[in-house]
């Protein structure tokens, strides 16, 4: 696994709003907590965290290089812009090589299921990552999940089933699932027929009937 790096620089709490300093610099605001000092305040290249948040994830460790020095840390929140859905605030906690982290690791879905292929069925994925606790460097980069494991419909993989390194340990309950395979639901489709002539219009229960009563003949 390549080593993942990105260059911050310290930034000072300012006045202006979040946004209006993306705008202006072009970087995104964030902070790194879990140091033994207080935290500290930082911001990077907008478009540079945006990909290393999308390679790394919350699951591998980011190389911070702050003015040379080399923080080690991983995702731990990220905020964007719910109009503009630009990323506005980033998260990192500050890791040690020799302490355990806890942190989500995504599932990554591979193989195909024979109760999807030859039975029609539906999966239903029921979690797209789990919990799990480990030293940084022993962090995976996912879990993944083999859909060949779902040969009826009916059939299941939940958290048991996963497999991990010995010295990983994953948190979620063994019994929560990840994935199954169900029916897939029919749309009953109702159409509209015209009514028979000399048919009797049906009674709604709980209505009574009206019956028209004929108008005497005229002597």
């Amino acid at each position: 696994m390549s080593e993942i790096k990105l260059t911050v620089t310290a930034r000072e709490k300012g006045k202006a709003s979040i946004l209006s300093f993306i705008r202006k610099n072009s970087q995104v605001p964030g902070a790194i907590y879990g140091l033994k000092a207080e935290s500290l305040l930082i911001s990077a290249d907008y478009n540079t965290i945006v990909k290393v948040i999308n390679t790394a994830g919350t699951s591998q460790v980011i190389n911070l290089d702050l003015s040379g020095k080399n923080i080690p840390v991983i995702l731990r929140e990220f905020q964007k812009d719910p109009v503009s859905d630009k990323l506005i605030h980033v998260d990192f906690l500050a890791v040690d090589e020799k302490q355990a982290v806890t942190t989500m690791v995504p599932l990554k879905f591979s193989g195909t299921s024979k109760a999807v292929r030859e039975q029609g069925g539906k999966l239903e994925i029921k979690k797209q990552s789990v919990k799990v606790r480990c030293l940084p460097q022993d962090l995976p980069a996912f879990i993944e999940v083999n859909l060949s494991e779902l040969v009826n419909i009916g059939s299941d993989i939940t958290v048991d089933h996963l497999s991990v390194a010995k010295n990983v340990k994953i948190l979620d309950s063994i019994h929560d699932k990840v994935i199954d395979v169900v029916v897939p639901r029919k749309e009953v489709v109702i159409e509209a027929t015209a009514p028979v002539a000399g048919a009797e219009a049906p009674v709604v229960e709980g209505e009574k009937p009206v019956v028209e009563t004929p108008a005497p003949e005229k002597k």
